[in-house]
């Protein structure tokens, strides 16, 4: 993971109904982000706060999981290059 500061931005997301993938990028997103600077995440906190903000975010457990398993595929793919 890189070890750097990122100047504040804003990013703008736009799916075609307002929520169904934009939920899941916002998420995952938000994960990777809290990962690089905390060193660990809580991606049902992050679902959940997204919900409640706009509860079409996240229609089933699924779209949830999803997240879930980005998250880990990056930590994995991750530490494949840690030891080089």
């Amino acid at each position: 993971m890189s070890q750097y500061i990122r100047p504040r931005s804003s990013i703008v997301v736009l799916s075609s109904d307002g929520a169904s993938k934009s939920g899941m990028f916002c998420a995952v997103f938000s994960a990777l982000e809290e990962l690089m600077t905390d060193h660990e995440v809580d991606i049902f906190t992050i679902a959940r706060q997204l919900q409640i903000r706009r509860p079409e975010f996240f229609s089933d457990f699924t779209e949830y999981r999803f997240c879930y398993e980005v998250v880990s595929e990056y930590l994995r793919g991750d530490m494949v290059y840690a030891n080089c």
